[in-house]
């Protein structure tokens, strides 16, 4: 399985149990996607792309965390800042580099290779996301306990 997935981080990390980061694509409706960089350290969660932050926010305010069984551990569901972010840590379909893909369309053999680097990139992305995983339910906030019934008054 190959690193070159995932960018070195420019400090050390400040808790390496519980900061971590990863590159991240950001799912925009059926067909799109964002690449960036999703990275947990000191307590925040930060999503920033080429262009600038998306997002910085305090762990304590990531809610409606979901691990969707169809992104077979590689991606995730939730909400920072108020808005709904869905993520892949495995480079989507389609995201590949247009001139590999253009090699493929022409018939290229040498266009095989992208096969190759899927089959790589998918183990990463979904090791990215047993990571993202465990520190994410770690920091989780735990769900209140249910209000007990009201019992009538005297």
């Amino acid at each position: 399985m190959s690193d070159e997935n995932h960018l070195p981080r420019k400090k050390p990390a400040h808790d390496p149990e519980r900061d971590f980061a990863s590159y991240a694509w950001r799912l925009i409706g059926t067909l799109r996607s964002q690449a960036g960089w999703l990275d947990l350290t000191a307590g925040r969660l930060r999503y920033s792309t080429p262009d600038g932050a998306v997002f910085d926010v305090p762990l304590a305010e990531v809610t409606d965390i979901v691990w969707p069984w169809y992104y077979f551990g590689g991606g995730v569901k939730l909400t920072a800042d108020g808005e709904q972010y869905r993520f892949s840590f495995v480079l989507p379909n389609g995201a590949e580099y247009p001139t590999a893909r253009l090699a493929a369309a022409a018939g290229d053999l040498s266009s095989l290779t992208i096969v190759w680097q899927k089959a790589d990139d998918i183990g990463a992305g979904r090791e990215a996301g047993k990571g993202w995983r465990r520190r994410l339910e770690a920091a989780a906030p735990a769900d209140p306990a249910p209000a007990p019934p009201l019992s009538p008054a005297p």
